[in-house]
């Protein structure tokens, strides 16, 4: 009495789609890919793309196409590239580091702002409770508490109403 085991969830079989059960054309899709030759795959799925070439590298670096073209470029055609390519890597190595320069030192503004506002609330808890230490404080952790969920509730509007694009990592851009 042998049992035959249930496939997994994510098993293809014809019969689930309706096809045939036998021959050759019950071959499911993923071992019909597999029988084909890479170049023979890449022919069709690219119309129109050259088929001397088996793929392009993203890569530019590594890249034999981007290599042939490179050599076949004059030297000074060359070299006026690299000195643009360098210029470019200078210029936004100093937009980078201006940018970070002047939202380091906005933070400590808004930093400073903010404790600032923990003092004043702290002097007046303390104030109105007669001097108590615990009241002072307690007013102070509310102020920056307060401010704190007023700055991320302001960061969240921006992130869904104004660019939602910046809801991401940014790791896949580093990459």
């Amino acid at each position: 009495n042998s049992r035959r085991e249930k496939p997994p969830p994510w098993h293809y079989s014809p019969q689930m789609c309706g096809g045939p059960t036998t021959g050759a054309s019950a071959q499911t899709p993923l071992d019909r890919a597999r029988s084909m030759s890479r170049p023979r795959r890449i022919r069709s799925r690219l119309k129109g793309a050259r088929h001397d070439i088996e793929s392009l590298d993203y890569d530019i670096d590594a890249s034999s196409v981007f290599e042939q073209e490179l050599q076949r470029q004059p030297d000074h055609v060359r070299r006026q590239i690299a000195v643009g390519r360098w210029a470019v890597c200078l210029a936004v190595g100093l937009c980078t580091g201006t940018t970070a320069f002047i939202l380091d030192h906005m933070g400590a503004l808004v930093l400073k702002a903010r404790w600032a506002l923990a003092t004043k609330a702290g002097r007046l808890a303390g104030d109105l409770a007669g001097d108590s230490r615990a009241a002072a404080f307690t007013g102070a952790m509310a102020a920056f508490m307060v401010s704190s969920v007023v700055l991320v509730a302001c960061a969240a509007l921006l992130v869904i109403y104004v660019e939602p694009v910046a809801g991401g990592s940014g790791i896949p851009e580093v990459k």
